[in-house]
């Protein structure tokens, strides 16, 4: 998300602390995922109430549709004896917000034993899930993260980790000792035996060690203070127990950083730019309790680097046909049959090898600067090409839902009638409608 101006930091800062007299405007609400908040603060005769209804009403469906597909896979893992531990904002809006539609989410966050995931895995896929993608086959197998699971529908996206907090080098030990602390103390959050974090845990981990111990680190957003007010207000996290627990998990300073920018005991919140220079002297503040991200992220890329450069010189010619093709197109169908290659011989293709190719064409779109974030069609085409000169039955795939801003699009990549693995590409292709898909046969 781009920085804010400073009048609008400000006016979204006022409005999730309470302050509803002067509403940000629909589009700036839809941006911070507030639309449900202002529904549910604004008086009934206000006018961005009845802008924001639609996007309220979409959300209460939203929750309806993945309680509907969700709630046998976590029913089914408890009463095959898995521990599992949900986390983030499923978490939150299921047990600690007052509505659960005041906290919207995305992919839905779950904790399981590494030693489990085989069987995690075996009972999903039984009741019509698709392993999207795991450690096992990953590129980096030594991540926090242990599966992918896609929905029967596609509707649900299931983030299934071996560890609550990221790291890029082989190196855990930090992340692992906290993860396990944090199992320790989980408690029950129905009677299926499902497990969530502690409420002080679901604020340090869940929240402060997740903002700050990230690439993203420094990104303060809107939500989070409504998260930290929840945890405060209804689970009844205390300012003893938060310092008491970063005591434990050496991690003092990071929450002073945080409260600095964020504090629901207070009701502040600072949602600034941040300056390359504070960026660059926090880091220093908190190298001693989380070590360098920056650095070691630059370590991780060096140690790939030459893999990677092989990557993106690969996928760099076809990415830049498609650009070419893109600007100079007039029409559809041509361009469609211009982007499809002479079919390769089918062969099977490694599930490592096709991560390769994705990863290429998304690093050559962003060394060319294509649109970052925005770049479905460029990035569908030169992945759906890609594939196909590999020698896989890729189809082109593209769709359309309704939202309350109108009629949005998104273009994506199939393979034996599902989405492709894209760990880089942030919509759910499941929330779609398909209206085409190249070649139909």
């Amino acid at each position: 998300m781009a920085a804010m101006n400073p009048r609008d930091a400000r006016q979204i800062a006022l409005f999730v602390q309470g302050d509803v007299s002067d509403a940000p405007p629909a589009d700036q609400l839809r941006q911070h995922r507030l639309s449900a908040l202002a529904f549910h603060r604004l008086d009934a005769s206000h006018p961005t109430r009845a802008e924001v209804r639609a996007d309220y009403r979409e959300l209460v469906l939203r929750r309806q549709i993945v309680l509907a597909e969700l709630r046998p896979l976590l029913d089914a893992w408890c009463a095959e004896g898995l521990q599992v531990m949900v986390f983030k904002g499923y978490h939150l809006a299921e047990y600690v917000y007052e509505r659960p539609e005041l906290r919207p989410y995305g992919d839905v966050d779950v904790l399981i034993r590494p030693e489990q995931a085989e069987r995690a895995s075996s009972t999903a896929q039984r009741l019509g899930y698709r392993v999207t993608w795991q450690a096992s086959d990953s590129l980096e197998p030594h991540k926090h993260e242990l599966l992918h699971l896609l929905s029967p529908s596609g509707q649900v996206v299931l983030d299934v980790h071996s560890r609550l907090l990221h790291n890029t080098l082989r190196g855990s030990a930090r992340q692992q000792r906290i993860t396990d602390a944090v199992w320790r103390q989980a408690v029950p959050v129905d009677r299926s035996g499902l497990l969530g974090p502690a409420p002080v845990d679901a604020l340090l981990v869940g929240l402060i060690l997740n903002r700050l111990w990230v690439p993203e680190q420094w990104v303060i957003k809107a939500q989070d203070l409504l998260d930290f007010r929840a945890l405060v207000e209804r689970a009844g996290v205390t300012e003893a127990q938060l310092w008491a627990r970063a005591r434990q998990f050496g991690c003092t300073q990071t929450v002073r950083q945080f409260l600095r920018r964020c504090d629901g005991f207070t009701n502040r919140i600072d949602l600034s730019a941040v300056t390359p220079t504070q960026r660059a002297r926090w880091d220093v503040e908190l190298l001693q309790e989380r070590g360098s991200v920056t650095g070691e992220y630059a370590l991780a890329l060096a140690a790939k680097l030459p893999e990677v450069a092989v990557d993106v010189a690969a996928a760099l010619p076809g990415v830049l046909y498609v650009l070419w093709l893109l600007r100079r197109t007039p029409d559809l169908p041509t361009l469609l049959r211009r982007v499809t290659p002479p079919t390769a011989a089918a062969r099977e293709v490694p599930d490592r090898e096709r991560q390769r190719l994705v990863r290429g064409v998304h690093l050559a779109l962003t060394l060319l600067r294509v649109r970052p974030g925005g770049n479905c069609l460029p990035r569908s085409l030169a992945l759906y090409r890609a594939y196909r000169l590999a020698g896989l039955p890729a189809v082109l795939t593209s769709g359309v839902r309704r939202s309350a801003q109108g009629i949005d699009s998104h273009a994506w990549v199939e393979l034996h009638g599902a989405p492709i693995n894209d760990p880089y590409a942030h919509e759910n292709p499941g929330r779609y409608r398909v209206n085409l898909r190249y070649p139909l046969d």
